[in-house]
């Protein structure tokens, strides 16, 4: 016979829980606690991993999965018309700067399109990139250096030298951007017809980097990028010998590496499990305490599933209530670490 006995079992698990007030108290701080453990150690270890990747591309210089280098136009144009890029941008290489008061740094000239720039945290953020001939956009790393004010229109003085010939031209100030004393080189952008009439008019030897093109690609994921790499490579019909370029390893799967998944499988593993045998165990004596009121039910007729239908309405109760608060101060517990001691480390 089949009875309707929902409503009931409901009736039965809402005065269960209210007859046990103190030891359900218990049993939701169990479960806020546990979820505050969780939800704080991923957010705080995410956020921690989110900014040493962060500061890794600024060492390495873009946000790019790839960095193609010294290529030729006819390189670039291959590898941007192929199916296994999902978008890319160039800058284009005339000099370095030579100035005096720039010899502590590594200063590039470049002419760079916008999405390369931005990728490269070299993008104005006060002002524009250069447009017209004479204009220029560099990092307030420049600017000090240089001894010149941050203010859009000033005049920027540059020293360099293009196939054995020397240039000291005054350049208008476009745009500029806070300067990050981690990268590798500090740019200067000019614009595109400037930088491609200087490298017209001068005979560059072979083996000079002017005119050289750095093609920064991304593929659809990060996964295996060294392999994307060179699949790449070969399907535009070239050699691994022929083209220079540079994973981004700020990418912690831009390879895998087997070891290193086996190992966080199993502290997740542990974690899961240590979280499951405390709210199990909580669970385990609040049911053991009501060992004798299950046996009355059994007694007058309850069946072992409407028992264990009414222990998982009692755990849904307890979690719906616990988990949410678990989860909510245990993100803001993680940012709040974070915030307080993540810039230290």
């Amino acid at each position: 016979m089949k009875v309707d006995n929902k409503p009931i079992l409901r009736k039965l698990i809402l005065r269960t829980l209210k007859a046990s007030k103190t030891r359900n108290l218990i049993a939701i701080c169990a479960i806020v606690l546990t979820a505050i453990l969780f939800t704080s150690v991923f957010t705080l270890g995410g956020t921690i991993l989110n900014t040493i990747g962060e500061q890794t591309m600024r060492q390495v210089g873009t946000k790019a999965h790839v960095e193609f280098k010294l290529l030729t136009a006819e390189q670039y144009e291959k590898f941007s018309k192929s199916s296994l890029v999902k978008d890319i941008s160039y800058n284009l290489f005339l000099a370095t700067a030579e100035n005096d008061a720039l010899k502590k740094v590594r200063a590039e000239i470049r002419f760079s399109e916008d999405k390369a720039a931005k990728w490269g945290y070299s993008f104005p953020s006060s002002g524009k990139m250069p447009k017209t001939e004479k204009e220029l956009a560099c990092s307030t790393i420049v600017l000090d250096l240089l001894g010149i004010p941050h203010e859009i229109g000033t005049f920027v003085p540059l020293t360099f030298t293009i196939g054995g010939k020397s240039y000291i031209e005054q350049f208008t100030l476009c745009g500029y951007w806070e300067g990050d004393g981690a990268a590798a080189a500090q740019q200067i952008w000019l614009s595109e017809s400037y930088v491609n009439a200087l490298i017209a008019e001068n005979d560059i030897p072979k083996g000079d980097y002017a005119g050289t093109i750095s093609g920064d690609i991304w593929f659809a994921n990060a996964f295996d990028l060294e392999g994307k790499a060179s699949q790449l490579i070969a399907d535009c019909g070239y050699g691994a010998e022929d083209i220079n370029y540079g994973v981004n390893w700020a990418y912690a799967t831009a390879k895998i590496d087997p070891l290193l998944v086996a190992i966080l499988s199993f502290v997740l593993m542990l974690i899961l499990l240590s979280g499951y045998l405390i709210i199990y165990s909580i669970f385990a004596i609040s049911v053991n305490a009501d060992i004798r009121f299950y046996g009355l039910l059994k007694t007058i007729g309850a069946t072992g599933k409407q028992i264990r239908r009414m222990v998982r309405g009692q755990a849904l109760v307890l979690s719906a209530i616990g988990i949410p608060v678990g989860l909510i101060l245990g993100f803001l517990g993680g940012e709040i670490a974070y915030a307080t001691y993540g810039t230290v480390c």
